[in-house]
């Protein structure tokens, strides 16, 4: 039962912390600049090498259709996600070390928001996932989350939420 009770618990937290991106922290929505080039790179945030381990979807790059419309108020602040599926155990990713490394869409080079993999995973083998901050960097304004999930035994799924013009209290 005590089991049950930290994932609805972990899972929860991850919603929350969506909702907090879907509906907005602090300020009036920014607008987005573009697809932001993503990564897994080998080492932290502090130090990894300069050639990615893994490259990612855009950020952005699956957000939206042509179809789509934006729903709610109009001061919630928008949230870009790219969507990716690596060839590589989500148990090999989360021992890492690893990060994921955001660029700007302007030129492809300056980051904009890193994080560690790393924290309390949910769930074990086939069926974990875990959720990670992505710290905003270089007075970028721009923060997010990414969520790591498994996907057989060796493949994991990676989704990146980015948002621009985040505030704290």
């Amino acid at each position: 039962m005590t089991r049950i009770k930290s994932r609805l618990f972990a899972l929860g937290a991850t919603g929350a912390m969506l909702s907090l991106f879907v509906v907005g922290v602090g300020g009036a929505a920014a607008a987005t600049e573009g697809t932001f080039p993503a990564a897994v790179v080998k080492g932290t945030c502090a130090k990894f090498d300069a050639v990615p381990a893994f490259t990612l979807t855009n950020v952005g790059g699956d957000s939206k259709s042509a179809k789509d419309s934006p729903v709610g108020a109009k001061s919630a602040v928008p949230v870009e996600k790219g969507t990716s599926t690596l060839k590589i155990a989500f148990a090999d990713l989360a021992k890492g070390p690893y990060a994921i490394d955001v660029m700007s869409a302007k030129d492809n080079k300056t980051q904009v928001a890193c994080g560690d993999i790393g924290g309390q995973p949910v769930g074990t083998g086939t069926k974990a996932f875990l959720a990670i901050g992505l710290n905003g960097a270089k007075g970028s304004g721009t923060a997010g989350i990414a969520v790591l999930q498994a996907v057989g035994t060796d493949t994991t799924k990676v989704t990146v939420y980015l948002a621009q013009g985040i505030t704290a209290g």
